[in-house]
């Protein structure tokens, strides 16, 4: 059977064929909540979680804090930290959110899971920061909405990127670099949009990139797969 793999989602609505990486973020409060619920195996979210300390809900954080996302992250039922980043449209410091960001990124590489990242105006960072790491652990940026130039720069840098909604505006830039970026280093999400679901948006990429339905399902399987369940973890 082939699935949808919507790589990035707030939205609790699925569709039938589907594996849902559903993203759980917030501060301190909020993760201590969340790892209560994943303890006690009582979260109602279907799917696959991805938990992590996104730039706009850092400003106040703690130790106990990275503690309990790491515990949480133990969790089978987690595969990714995530969404974690930079974004230069929120008023924290970059570099608190860079510290806070390889604190996150050290958990990913102790616990051997990937990252899920938010970027916004801060790409040569990001791609800086790639690069003192030398991480063998998979890094996705999602929602990517930028030219072609900057995803080929990405993609020779070994990131992956995630496309969604934005597939379907005419004259995106993601469009394009949609169109030119290698197939198994992509993946497709409806991260909170609530316009198209994620069939939709596969069917619009197959489209972009001229090939049929179910190969787009069976390559991004294979590129879910390598980077999601082939570490050692």
């Amino acid at each position: 059977m082939a699935y949808f793999i919507d790589i990035h989602t707030h939205e609790k609505t699925t569709i039938n064929n589907s594996v849902d990486c559903n993203n759980f973020n917030g501060e301190n409060d909020k993760i201590i909540s969340i790892k209560n619920i994943l303890l006690q195996n009582k979260i109602q979210t279907k799917g696959l979680l991805t938990v992590g300390l996104h730039p706009w809900d850092i400003n106040n954080i703690n130790e106990e804090l990275l503690d309990n996302l790491e515990s949480i992250c133990k969790t089978n039922r987690v595969i990714a930290i995530g969404e974690v980043g930079l974004d230069r449209k929120t008023e924290t410091p970059i570099l608190k959110q860079l510290s806070i960001l390889e604190k996150q990124i050290l958990i990913s590489e102790k616990l051997k899971l990937p990252v899920i990242l938010h970027i916004v105006k801060y790409f040569d960072e990001i791609i800086k920061l790639r690069k003192s790491h030398h991480s063998f652990n998979p890094w996705i940026i999602h929602g990517f909405v930028k030219n072609s130039i900057l995803a080929k720069q990405l993609l020779k840098e070994g990131f992956y990127l995630s496309f969604g909604a934005s597939l379907f505006k005419k004259g995106s830039n993601s469009i394009e670099s949609f169109k030119k970026a290698d197939i198994d280093k992509v993946f497709l999400e409806t991260d909170d949009n609530s316009e198209y679901d994620i069939q939709q948006i596969y069917i619009k990429a197959a489209e972009i990139k001229n090939i049929g339905l179910s190969e787009l399902q069976k390559q991004i399987e294979i590129n879910f797969k390598r980077v999601f369940t082939e570490n050692d973890r």
